[in-house]
């Protein structure tokens, strides 16, 4: 309605903020079998990253929303591995698979001088950190009071209880992989993909709002 306004910056910038570093080395191996029909490939890596630059919620007292830092240092190590084969290749039709795995491992070495984890992002009771001698990306928030035997905790209300800022894992998964397939019939070109994976936690607000289990 003509009235002037203005919004500030919600994201607190650092003057001491640092390039990123990352030292990395790898080996592999390449097999190649019945001139390319079936061929594999098999890597191991190790990664370095000091310094790394992230966006973290800021201190209420700043005035700020967000803040970037630097993160300290971040190590990961893994495997991967790559089996493509060509089971069916004739003038009409031909039929390329490919299935991919991996395994990485993160763990975050050091953060900001003097603090052992950083909240990352937050939403209602659970929240996103980054800490030492964790994977990178770690979920705390409400869990369960339980006692020796595993059992909840009811209160009078009839309601169970809870502990605050607790442990609730890794959004690390334990692995990954695919399994890509292209298919030529012709002059057509057709194909799909699946994407797959085992561990990770994943936090739904559908289900925290529904109260799914």
């Amino acid at each position: 309605n003509g009235i002037p306004f203005f919004i500030g910056e919600d994201v607190l910038k650092n003057k001491k903020l640092k390039p990123e570093q990352t030292q990395s080395w790898e080996f592999g191996t390449e097999i190649r079998l019945w001139n390319g029909r079936v061929n594999t490939d098999i890597t191991y890596y190790n990664k370095n990253t000091k310094n790394q630059i992230v966006e973290a919620d800021a201190i209420s007292a700043s005035g700020y929303r967000r803040e970037i830092l630097n993160a300290g240092e971040i190590h990961n190590e893994g495997i991967e591995v790559s089996l493509t084969v060509n089971p069916v290749k004739t003038k009409l039709f031909n039929w390329n698979t490919t299935f991919n795995w991996a395994k990485n491992r993160s763990k975050v070495v050091s953060l900001v001088e003097g603090i052992s984890r950083y909240e990352m992002a937050s939403a209602d009771n659970i929240k996103l950190y980054a800490e030492v001698g964790k994977p990178y990306g770690v979920f705390y928030g409400n869990d369960y009071r339980r006692n020796s035997d595993g059992a909840i905790y009811v209160g009078t209300d009839g309601k169970p209880k809870f502990l605050p800022d607790q442990y609730l894992g890794s959004i690390q998964p334990d692995w990954f992989g695919g399994w890509q397939n292209s298919f030529r019939v012709g002059p057509v070109d057709l194909g799909f993909m699946i994407d797959f994976q085992s561990g990770g936690k994943v936090w739904s607000y559908t289900a925290f709002r529904g109260g799914i289990d």
